[in-house]
């Protein structure tokens, strides 16, 4: 039971970088989010910068994470909400730690709950 009146459309709110398909809600205390990464490296990619305050997350948050590409079927991907920040990491398989940048984009999606 959501009044409409606490549902916003938050997706301006947002610096998406290296980021395309993307949509940000909230819903009451909660943002759900999405949008694919287009990043390409072996380091942590900040591909989304929270610019509300009061849409940073109320602690660290993981988000669901991964590829747009077959090709990278055997690559893990990761991504996380913290602080302002919304970031990924590819790694090169399931069982390691090694980083890899993936040839195809990291699809994130999930939701994280606020003050």
């Amino acid at each position: 039971n959501t009044n409409k009146a606490d549902v916003e459309d938050v997706t301006s709110k947002f610096n998406w970088g290296t980021s395309i398909n993307y949509k940000a809600v909230r819903i009451g205390k909660m943002v759900i989010f999405r949008a694919t990464c287009t990043a390409k490296t072996t380091e942590p990619m900040n591909f989304a910068i929270i610019n509300a305050p009061a849409l940073v997350p109320v602690t660290w948050t993981q988000l669901n994470a991964y590829t747009d590409s077959g090709d990278d079927f055997d690559k893990r991907a990761i991504a996380f909400v913290t602080e302002n920040k919304v970031m990924a990491r590819t790694y090169a398989g399931y069982n390691t730690t090694q980083p890899e940048a993936l040839t195809g984009n990291v699809i994130v999606n999930g939701s994280w709950i606020i003050n």
